[in-house]
């Protein structure tokens, strides 16, 4: 199942590093989606503030069925009516009853992140334990933390679950409900984002708890997963999946496969988990061989599109010693934040989004964007972080409307942020 124009979930202390498909907001109007890549492309440049026709694939090429039942609210709740909404949750709340039925024929069940990332730590599992472990995602902490105890109600006492690609914004609340699962189910935790040495620990010395960290920007979750639960060795194809995604997902330019190895990221997000955790364990990064490939193209140039005009919107501000790129769109924020900053020689770029969330991605030698997310009640890593939406109230701390804020394309959320980093970086 196709699921276009995705937003990540993921943002704050566990989305530092994605690269996202959309972060549209709950009220946007659903006709474009159905209509195809175009209309969504049009409804994305009035979006950002741009104007004239464009075109991303002939219309008449775009097949309908599946490939054009694309989700809509990507800043959703539970509670959210969306259709999206209703397929996420509904189909993740059906895994949880999958577990109840099969739990004692399970192996384990893995929670992950719904980037590349997170879906490859899946599919290395999926590879290990085939139809013995039950895959899912979740997003922001309080969702991750919530679905972790319904897996522990399902799940029967001493079956592993694995949590990949997961990182707290609230350290001591993270610590205590994780703490509480592995009272009954052994945690596994493979993860890469920034947490403080003492909650680090705090968590390795449980009995039941098996934390692998390695330190942000060194090795993804992917490579952990591989090192730590496939002893370092798989078949060639998976080999080469776990390389492309740790290249991507540190944004290792230098690596000779990433750009191509960008198509794990367009295939993340915008197929369900499932479809692309199957097509990576059967096909390696090499998507266009699998049962997602003829869609992968013109994804790509839909991504394009939107880089480019989330690029237009680029704004110049200066910040103590730092120049600083702000952006406003919602969509594929780390790629356009790297090539704004690269285009504008800017040493940070804050991609405010219509949501209310915010990305930060810093070039090397500048502080932590982990330090600067958490002025906002965000978190992340050393060169990229993210705040939820909410964190930051539109209306509380900003004085204004949803409305506003997305007519304004983020004005006073911009004015706001940069306040805060004078202050920091001063």
């Amino acid at each position: 199942m196709v699921r276009m124009g995705n937003d990540t979930y993921n943002t704050g202390g566990d989305g530092s590093d994605d690269e996202d498909g959309g972060d549209e907001y709950v009220d946007r109007d659903e006709s474009a989606d159905s209509q195809g890549p175009n209309a969504q492309l049009e409804q994305f440049a009035e979006l950002v503030g741009s104007e004239g026709e464009m075109e991303v694939t002939p219309e008449d090429s775009w097949e309908t069925g599946e490939a054009s039942d694309i989700k809509k609210a990507l800043n959703t709740t539970p509670d959210d009516t969306s259709e999206w909404a209703r397929k996420f949750f509904g189909g993740r709340a059906g895994k949880i009853n999958e577990i109840g039925e099969r739990g004692d024929e399970l192996d384990a069940v893995a929670l992950t992140d719904t980037d590349a990332d997170g879906k490859g730590a899946a599919a290395l599992l999926k590879h290990k334990h085939g139809d013995n472990i039950i895959t899912m995602e979740g997003l922001g902490q309080d969702d991750v933390l919530d679905t972790l105890d319904n897996i522990r109600d399902e799940l029967p006492d001493g079956k592993p679950i694995y949590l990949t690609d997961k990182g707290p914004n609230d350290e001591d609340q993270w610590a205590s409900r994780i703490e509480s699962v592995a009272e009954t189910n052994p945690v596994r935790i493979r993860d890469h984002h920034d947490i403080s040495e003492n909650t680090l620990q705090r968590l390795r010395s449980h009995d039941n708890i098996e934390y692998v960290h390695a330190g942000h920007g060194e090795k993804s979750a992917t490579m952990l997963v591989f090192e730590n639960d496939l002893n370092g060795e798989a078949d060639e194809h998976i080999e080469q999946l776990v390389d492309w995604t740790n290249a991507r997902d540190l944004y290792q330019e230098d690596h000779e496969n990433f750009d191509e190895a960008s198509q794990l990221v367009t295939g993340a997000y915008n197929f369900w988990h499932d479809d692309y955790v199957q097509a990576v364990e059967e096909n390696g990064p090499n998507l266009e061989e699998s049962h997602i490939g003829q869609d992968i193209s013109t994804f790509t140039r839909l991504r394009d599109e939107k880089i480019r005009l989330t690029k237009e919107t680029a704004e110049n501000r200066q910040a103590g010693d730092y120049n600083v790129t702000f952006l406003y769109g919602d969509s594929y924020h780390s790629k356009a934040a790297s090539e704004a900053m690269d285009e504008q020689g800017t040493d940070i770029a804050v991609v405010v989004k219509p949501s209310g969330k915010l990305s930060f991605r810093s070039q090397d030698d500048t502080p932590a964007m982990s330090e600067v997310a958490s002025q906002f009640g965000g978190g992340g890593g050393g060169n990229a972080a993210g705040v939820d939406a909410g964190e930051v109230s539109l209306e509380n701390d900003l004085e204004t409307t949803k409305d506003e804020h997305i007519e304004s394309r983020g004005q006073k959320m911009k004015d706001h942020v940069h306040k805060r980093m004078v202050e920091l970086f001063s």
